[in-house]
């Protein structure tokens, strides 16, 4: 019962969101299409719910005049259980086009 109450709530928030006129940035950005709003805003608030235990971590930094961007840490938790965790900065890097760090990039860096 608990899973339908959070399906409940979840498109609840979802349409309050829609009716309000929010566009996620995805949408913005144009990567994805208009008519792809609601499935945006449902993922998003999905992904807002506190009881979803992620399988990986990445912290990111970025240079927005250099368009670079470099990995902090990383965080993974396989199927099987299994945990890996890095915390040792990447070198810098270029932001190769049309990558989520990319999408990211042009959320982010106005």
């Amino acid at each position: 019962m608990e899973n339908v109450e959070l399906g409940k709530t979840t498109l609840e928030k979802g349409a309050r969101n829609i009716v309000s006129g929010y566009v996620p940035p995805i949408v913005a950005i144009g990567v994805m299409k208009s008519d792809q709003i609601t499935d945006v805003v449902i993922a998003e608030e999905t992904a807002n719910l506190g009881n979803i235990e992620s399988k990986a971590r990445i912290l990111l930094e970025l240079n927005c005049v250099e368009q670079r961007e470099r990995i902090l840490s990383t965080y993974v938790r396989a199927n099987n259980g299994q945990e890996g965790f890095s915390s040792k900065p990447s070198d810098w890097d270029y932001i190769s086009p049309e990558t989520n760090v990319a999408h990211l990039q042009k959320i982010l860096c106005r």
